[in-house]
């Protein structure tokens, strides 16, 4: 006699679009602290096993503004707030974390994998695999 057990599992995933730790926000950041931008939400985006945002900034402390009209960049400490919002995947496939230069944008990419958290949107990339518990997950983006 064969018994099959068949295990359905889900993976809970959540989406932003753009964060932004600059201008405004970095004043806010800097008189109430990091995890200030997420305080309403952070509860809410912990649940998922993915949660994914696009990182509109550079986070360094490296490099110097390209001369764009818009150019942002976050200190290295504020990604403490969006990694403690529940974010861990994270893009870096927009017009906005090249502003500081090479070196800002590869300091940004490894303070995120510094923290166990997968930067993806490279040029030339390939997908990003994601393993986590039971499952094999690629994302990609792609910024042009």
């Amino acid at each position: 006699m064969y018994i099959f057990y068949f295990l359905i599992m889900r993976v809970s995933f959540c989406a932003v679009g753009d964060i932004l730790l600059d201008r405004g926000i970095r004043k806010m950041i800097e008189k109430n602290g990091v995890n200030y931008p997420f305080e309403k939400v952070s509860n809410f985006i912990n649940k998922y096993d993915l949660a994914f945002c696009n990182l509109e900034c550079s986070i360094s402390s490296k490099g110097k503004s390209l001369g764009k009209l818009y150019s942002f960049r976050a200190d290295t400490y504020f990604f403490n707030g969006v990694r403690d919002a529940g974010f861990n995947i994270i893009s870096i496939a927009n017009n906005h974390t090249m502003d500081y230069g090479r070196e800002a944008f590869l300091e940004t990419k490894e303070i995120i994998e510094k923290n166990g958290l997968y930067a993806i949107g490279m040029k030339n990339q390939i997908p990003t695999l994601i393993k986590k518990k039971w499952y094999n997950i690629c994302f990609l983006c792609i910024f042009r």
